[in-house]
């Protein structure tokens, strides 16, 4: 169970803040079932999830250490670029991906989008929507993360990850 005012990754919410547990008395919801109030911290809105026996993805935000060991981590993460011509199987690459709840595979999917971006722009055309939407998705969760346990505004972790990887390319 999530102590109040613990920040947790709540599936593709991202990071959320338990507020406090409730039993509330709601249609659809079974009477007596303990449940956390999540408040995101990047979106609007409140969240009930069950305490016992969730549905959907839950751990707690990693550490600054292990955010700033994932950020040097970067520059080594090989990725080969998933191509296919067809969309759903496409999607369904990504979603399992996403799925993990890594942020290894996170990274793993931005970098694999921009490469097929780079691919795309060389031969004069643009990457699907739909690589651009699991990129997008994939960036709010890590950036999401990486804000909270680095405590820096959420719009600067992009800069902040690409001074780190330049400097540890310096160094090399």
């Amino acid at each position: 169970m999530f102590a109040k005012g613990t920040k947790i990754m709540y599936g593709n919410t991202g990071v959320c803040e338990v507020m406090d547990y409730a039993t509330p008395d709601l249609p659809g919801m079974p009477r007596g079932t303990k449940y956390y109030v999540l408040r995101p911290l990047f979106q609007s809105g409140t969240i009930y999830c069950p305490v016992e026996q969730p549905k959907v993805f839950m751990r707690p935000v990693m550490s600054r250490e292990e955010a700033e060991e994932l950020v040097a981590l970067i520059p080594t993460i090989s990725v080969e670029p998933f191509h296919t011509g067809r969309l759903q199987e496409l999607s369904e690459h990504y979603r399992s991906i996403i799925g993990t709840h890594s942020t290894t595979d996170l990274v793993e999917i931005i970098k694999s989008v921009y490469s097929k971006k780079r691919e795309a722009e060389a031969a004069g055309r643009r990457v699907s929507q739909m690589d651009d939407r699991y990129m997008k998705l994939a960036e709010e969760l890590l950036h999401g993360e990486l804000s909270v346990a680095l405590e820096i505004p959420k719009d600067e972790v992009r800069e902040y990850i690409r001074q780190r990887v330049k400097a540890a390319e310096a160094a090399e």
